[in-house]
């Protein structure tokens, strides 16, 4: 038998393997740096996009393609298509894939706006039914409904059933609804939860009601608008990228 170990090797190994000395200074950037689209919404252990953007000016060069096989919530890809790379994102997990594609193909602020103008337009043939439908779900056991005020809870569900994740433009919506569910402040649309990101329904309901507060009426409509503008305010990345919804080991047949 043949001990592969003995085998020569074309080249001289080195007894360890070398490092690669990055430059700290991307820690020193402030919290908000970075493009609009970055925080698009809350992820748990996103890398910070000064990082992003350390290693993809050390590491590529324009027009370089720049894989990330667990986007998240697409900092690596966003910030690839940022620096005139082409950006790509892979992630399982559909919330992840739809936020990597809303931020590296988002649609013009004209048609965003124009989509929404849209939207206000068939919630008042739409409000009725989903009205009596979030009653509904705020009166039965659907803990994750009790969190909204019923009215902001009928303009959720009617987003959610209108809007199409396929759709480029409606994806984008759908991306910046997500950011804004829930929050401490009054840009979110329930502050029943401590935090931007989500927590167990159950834990979220306990909460609340330990503090005794009524849930707030926000409007989803307003809300969202608003959104859309803070998200546009530097305008939209000057290259595009690749999102692809499934197994970074299958990517290629998922395209």
């Amino acid at each position: 038998m043949t001990d592969h170990a003995q085998l020569p090797l074309p080249f001289e190994a080195p007894d360890a393997i070398p490092s690669v000395a990055i430059a700290a200074d991307w820690k020193d950037q402030p919290r908000g740096w970075g493009h609009p689209f970055h925080p698009i919404c809350t992820w748990l252990g996103a890398m910070p996009p000064a990082m992003a953007h350390a290693l993809i000016e050390r590491f590529s060069r324009p027009g370089d393609v720049v894989l990330d096989p667990f986007s998240g919530r697409g900092t690596v890809p966003l910030q690839a298509c940022l620096r005139r790379r082409i950006g790509v994102g892979v992630d399982r997990n559909p919330l992840a894939a739809l936020l990597t594609g809303a931020v590296v193909e988002p649609p013009s602020r004209r048609d965003a706006q124009a989509r929404l103008a849209r939207l206000r337009i068939d919630w008042t043939h739409e409000a009725a039914r989903r009205r009596e439908e979030a009653d509904a779900l705020a009166a039965g056991s659907d803990t994750a409904a009790a969190l909204f005020h019923p009215r902001t809870l009928a303009e959720i569900l009617f987003l959610r059933a209108s809007l199409d994740r396929h759709d480029r433009v409606d994806r984008f919506l759908l991306a910046a609804l997500v950011g804004i569910l829930h929050g401490a402040r009054p840009s979110f649309l329930t502050d029943a939860m401590p935090n931007a990101f989500s927590l167990a329904p159950g834990y979220s309901a306990g909460w609340l009601g330990a503090r005794g507060e009524a849930r707030p009426r926000r409007d989803a409509f307003a809300l969202l608008e608003r959104r859309v503008d803070r998200l546009y305010r530097s305008g939209i990345p000057v290259g595009r990228g690749i999102a692809i919804d499934g197994d970074a080991r299958t990517a290629a047949a998922d395209v």
